[in-house]
């Protein structure tokens, strides 16, 4: 598996320009017609400029179940390829965001939990994949 920094860097060289992203796209954030058309989507409190979708799709997917993450990009329409390619960076973005919450549980000496996001983090509880 290629190292974070790789991942991030290699995205950072492409042409791609960062894209207004909403930053909570969640059932409760989205209203839907009868046909389940977006009507609308609400809170954009959270928006950021980053790159688009993997972005987003990080903070949306992280705490689905696999079939929940992969109902969700249906409505994305990606191919399975694509999904593929964009997931090195959908993974690292997602322990980027967790980086804030790990250097609280340190400072709080929270060992406990240190050592249980260290477990979830490591892969260990990805049971899908090698």
């Amino acid at each position: 598996m290629k190292s974070l920094s790789k991942i991030l860097s290699d995205s950072l060289k492409s042409e791609r320009k960062p894209t207004l992203n909403h930053g909570d796209i969640r059932l409760k954030n989205v209203i839907v017609d009868d046909e389940g058309g977006i009507l609308a989507i609400l809170d954009w409190e959270h928006c950021a400029s980053n790159l688009a979708p993997e972005w987003e799709l990080s903070l949306a997917l992280h705490d689905l179940s696999i079939d929940g993450k992969q109902h969700f990009l249906e409505g994305y329409s990606l191919p399975e390829k694509k999904i593929c390619e964009m997931s090195p960076l959908m993974k690292a973005i997602n322990l980027i965001n967790y980086a804030p919450v790990i250097e609280g549980m340190a400072e709080a000496k929270e060992m406990k939990r240190l050592e249980q996001y260290r477990t979830r983090l490591s892969g260990a509880l990805d049971f899908f994949s090698f």
